[in-house]
């Protein structure tokens, strides 16, 4: 003898929602939000950022991804707006992306974190603290080892020089 299906529990079921909804990544748009999340998904979101760094300096999705002990898979859908498909199957990083960057900048108080959502924007402030890095150094020096420096990037400048005029 064939049993007959319980349709309430169908029923009930089908009112509560039947399924949970997905977790989707939802990616931190500016410092509150990003601040606001666990420890482990900041880590997370950090990572994504320089994930999609180094695949636009050529490095493929899955060697970037566990150079930062990601999963690609996870990462591309995390990152889905900056990366993109090519017809042979390589995942490459858009020319722009708007994933939140979280930068530490030196400043005459210390160092501050600041959050920048364009990729030529993170670029450009980490090269400036790159820069101020090297310039607190540079004063830090004695006056030997800055006649020494500035000797050497002197002749570093003429040699680029004479190469470029080479050519």
């Amino acid at each position: 003898m064939r049993r007959k299906h319980n349709n309430r529990t169908k029923t009930k079921a089908r009112r509560q929602g039947g399924r949970k909804a997905k977790r989707r990544f939802v990616p931190p748009r500016t410092l509150e939000e990003f601040f606001a999340m666990p420890e482990r998904d900041q880590e997370f979101w950090g990572n994504v950022g320089q994930v999609v760094t180094e695949v636009r300096a050529g490095a493929s999705l899955r060697q970037a991804s566990h150079k930062f002990d990601l999963d690609p898979r996870r990462v591309r859908q995390a990152a889905r707006p900056s990366l993109r498909k090519l017809r042979n199957g390589r995942w490459v990083a858009r020319s722009n992306d708007r994933l939140l960057r979280v930068l530490v900048i030196p400043t005459r108080k210390g160092l501050r974190e600041i959050g920048v959502g364009d990729f030529r924007q993170a670029w450009d402030m980490q090269s400036w603290a790159q820069l101020q890095d090297l310039s607190i150094q540079v004063i830090s020096m004695s006056i030997a080892q800055r006649l020494v420096f500035f000797l050497c990037c002197s002749f570093c400048f003429i040699l680029v020089d004479f190469f470029a005029s080479s050519s």
